[in-house]
């Protein structure tokens, strides 16, 4: 198949399913709205033969002056007007690339772009944010609701944000198509990162019988980084060490956790990871840990539930309704509430014996949606995608 992803370039989940396509096969051009005229940079696509990334720039973003024109467009008559004359750039590449169906990787922006597109397939997908975080102005409302009426399949991985989507939007159950996205293996060295255990605890300086959490999302406020410190400063006297990454947080943001981690006397305790890091060294970090946690306010089910499945973590979560499709109460310690106090809770609860069973089931759980079956349900989607089109233009 020849298929567009309008998407982030930068996004790790365009590059892991452009490439994915791309290995199975699959001809894959990421359209990259870019704010200028200048191509985003391709390292994550340079490699794959079969994927081509073309930067698509926006209306008016070609130099400051004309960036500065389309500020005042935007407050004046808001994006509708931009966002049309970008979706027929978008048509208009789609064409000249011959592509058969375009991914749209969420509402936000991309999606509200996407409703603009009228000449070939199209297969929106959700995520957490594009729903329970989504802008409330009349043009954004209306701009969803456009681009769901459009659609020719939305999908997500979960039902939870079907199901919130449809409270606040109509569109055909026939449309809807939900499934987990597997998790790729293969590429890692996986036994090798575990023979360097040991090692990889040294480089970080945790001492080598301490119970390990590992909180595994960004430092940005949507995640509740900052209770994560301040929870585990309520048990820091025990036998535990934290990996906090710094994932998408900013430098505020991890001078905001080294004057926490200072005032709570944890310097010995916490381990910053301060760069962002690709999923190749996070294995890492998920092999030495005992247990994960992630509590944001809204998620869809998050690869990182996934991930630590596998990597048989403990899972100290929040009660994010697209979570309980993957884990139940029995297979993972969902928190009360995402305050210090229950943080601190969870974690002497993960430290006490008896899960063994219990992650060797999720484990088992976390192998039976290859990454092989995942891809294969997506070509399987776009193929009814252009049958639902083509049935349309009759």
């Amino acid at each position: 198949m020849k298929i567009g992803i309008l998407a982030d370039a930068a996004s790790k989940h365009t590059k892991r399913w452009a490439n994915g396509l791309g290995e199975f096969g699959h001809k894959v051009v990421v359209l990259h709205p870019g704010k200028s005229s200048k191509l985003v940079q391709v390292s994550n696509f340079q490699q794959n033969k079969n994927v081509k990334l073309i930067n698509v720039p926006q209306p008016l973003g070609l130099n400051i002056i004309t960036r500065g024109l389309r500020f005042v467009l935007r407050k004046l008559i808001g994006d509708r007007f931009l966002n049309q004359m970008l979706a027929k750039k978008i048509e208009k590449v789609a064409k000249e690339e011959d592509l058969e169906v375009i991914w749209v990787h969420g509402m936000q922006f991309h999606g509200q772009v996407a409703g603009f597109i009228t000449d070939i397939p199209k297969v929106i997908m959700l995520a957490g944010s594009d729903i329970y975080r989504k802008k409330e102005d009349r043009n954004t409302i209306k701009e969803y609701q456009q681009a769901f009426h459009s659609a020719d399949i939305i999908q997500s991985q979960s039902n939870a944000i079907i199901g919130k989507a449809k409270q606040d939007f109509y569109f055909n159950d026939q449309k809807v198509h939900v499934f987990p996205w597997g998790i790729d293996f293969r590429r890692y060295a996986l036994e090798k990162v575990r023979n360097d255990e040991l090692k990889i605890r040294e480089k970080l300086g945790i001492k080598e019988n301490s119970f390990i959490i590992f909180s595994c999302r960004s430092m940005r406020p949507l995640y509740n980084w900052k209770n994560i410190l301040e929870g585990f400063s309520q048990i820091k006297d025990q036998q535990v060490h934290l990996i906090m990454i710094k994932g998408l947080g900013t430098t505020k943001e991890l001078k905001e956790a080294d004057q926490i981690i200072t005032e709570c006397g944890m310097e010995d305790k916490v381990t910053l990871i301060r760069e962002f890091i690709p999923f190749e060294e996070m294995i890492q970090l998920y092999t030495i840990a005992d247990a994960t946690i992630s509590i944001p306010d809204s998620d869809n089910l998050s690869d990182v539930i996934w991930e630590t499945m596998a990597f048989r973590c403990i899972p100290i979560l929040a009660r994010v309704p697209a979570y309980f499709e993957a884990l139940d109460q029995d297979h993972a310690i969902y928190l009360q509430d995402r305050t210090p106090k229950s943080i601190a809770e969870g974690i002497l609860q993960a430290m006490k014996k008896g899960w063994e069973g219990i992650l060797d089931e999720n484990y088992q759980k976390s192998l039976s949606n290859s990454w092989e079956e995942t891809v294969n349900k997506q070509v399987l989607v776009f193929q009814e995608a252009i049958r639902i089109f083509s049935e349309k233009k009759k």
